[in-house]
């Protein structure tokens, strides 16, 4: 049987990606389809204290609880972020959410 993958969308998980730096890392990963860039709120938020991330003692799985900090959106009105976001992505050949 062959399935037909030019359909799937390979994408991440939206609370870790808000800056050009976090899509530059992110568009390494060739099988990437999408990229999902997190919800951004009018007002900065800090997020959950540091550790965020578990990982169980054998490996099997793990759990984040980075509390989406984000920037707030006079941030990314001042510096073009939405612009430079989408460029990142675009010329890379992928689409944006």
């Amino acid at each position: 049987m062959n399935i037909d993958l030019s359909q799937i969308i390979i994408t991440n998980a939206a609370g870790m990606v808000k800056t050009p730096d976090d899509v530059a890392d992110l568009l390494r990963a060739e099988t990437l389809t999408h990229v999902t860039v997190g919800s951004i709120t009018v007002d900065k938020r800090d997020g959950n204290p540091e550790p965020t991330f578990w990982t169980a003692p054998d490996g099997s799985y793990s759990l984040n609880s980075r509390g989406l900090p984000c920037l707030g959106l006079g941030h990314y009105k001042n510096y073009a972020m939405g612009e430079e976001l989408g460029m990142l992505v675009h010329s890379a050949g992928k689409k944006l959410i």
